[in-house]
């Protein structure tokens, strides 16, 4: 959640529908201390499930891509912030979750599956709530 100002986050929270409760929660957070505090929440939960920092950093940093790429993609173009793409990919399967994630984080083969589980139960948690 690094590669943007939170607010751009805010942005895009308050201008495009969220799919996910993670995202709603994130991306409303009130100042970088707050969004810092909220991650490391998560990061703590994660880790005490056995998941190594560097699989949840990407997890953190991949997650939003994956899950709300269709709010992005709206953000970007709506606003004209074409520059943001670099920032904020499209990335609409785990496979190219994992394949960025991959290069981004410099993951084993190992960590790559551990993401990939947390990716797919993050998708099928959201798929079921539609």
């Amino acid at each position: 959640m690094t590669q943007v100002p939170l607010t751009v986050w805010n942005q895009i929270a308050h201008e495009q529908p969220l799919l996910s409760q993670w995202a709603l929660t994130m991306f409303n957070q009130p100042t970088p201390e707050a969004l810092s505090q909220a991650l490391a929440k998560e990061s703590d939960w994660l880790t005490s499930q056995g998941h190594s920092a560097r699989v949840i950093s990407a997890y953190q940093q991949i997650l939003p891509l994956l899950v709300e790429h269709h709010a992005l993609t709206q953000f970007i173009t709506s606003s004209e912030a074409y520059s943001l793409r670099t920032a904020l990919p499209e990335v609409t399967t785990v496979a190219e979750a994992l394949r960025l994630a991959t290069q981004e984080f410099s993951l084993t083969d190992s960590e790559s599956s551990e993401l990939s589980q947390l990716l797919r139960k993050a998708v099928h948690l959201l798929v079921q709530k539609s």
